[in-house]
């Protein structure tokens, strides 16, 4: 029975290797097109993603309450799944790094342009030489909503 019990906990280790695999390459494969100034390609992986997210996760709280599997299993199976959860953990950091670039890069630019719709709109500061008014006529500030999604 034992020996049963150990091929059923390998070949669920297994599983979960290769969810963390894929899950890694389409993350990996998200940040290149984030790089790449392509977001509008990632939409093409979200559903299998999410539905990727939630199948691992649930694998690894069931080894997480029950971690006797793993004893049971080679050597080889745990490295692999060890060293496949330490690339998934870079790689979501390396996406993490990026997104949070990219979120700085947008919060900029949206800050810039509503910077430049404020001052165009600024109201007159007074006159000028000439008797004229400074800057621009009186118009009350156009609102700007800032998405913080990217």
């Amino acid at each position: 029975m034992t020996h049963t019990k150990s091929s059923s906990d390998e070949a669920q280790v297994k599983g979960v290797i290769a969810l963390a695999q894929r899950l890694e390459e389409i993350v990996a494969r998200e940040t290149e097109l984030f790089q790449q100034r392509r977001p509008s390609e990632v939409k093409d992986f979200e559903a299998e993603k999410i539905r990727l997210t939630a199948q691992y996760t649930k694998e690894i709280e069931r080894l997480r309450r029950d971690p006797s599997g793993l004893k049971l299993i080679s050597s080889g199976v745990r490295e692999q799944l060890k060293s496949m959860t330490a690339l998934l953990r870079k790689t979501l950091e390396r996406h993490a790094t990026v997104l949070e670039h990219l979120r700085h890069i947008s919060e900029g630019m949206v800050k810039a342009v509503a910077d430049e719709i404020a001052t165009r709109k600024a109201p007159a500061t007074g006159y000028a030489k000439n008797a004229a008014l400074r800057g621009n006529a009186a118009v009350a500030p156009t609102p700007i909503a800032i998405n913080q999604v990217i």
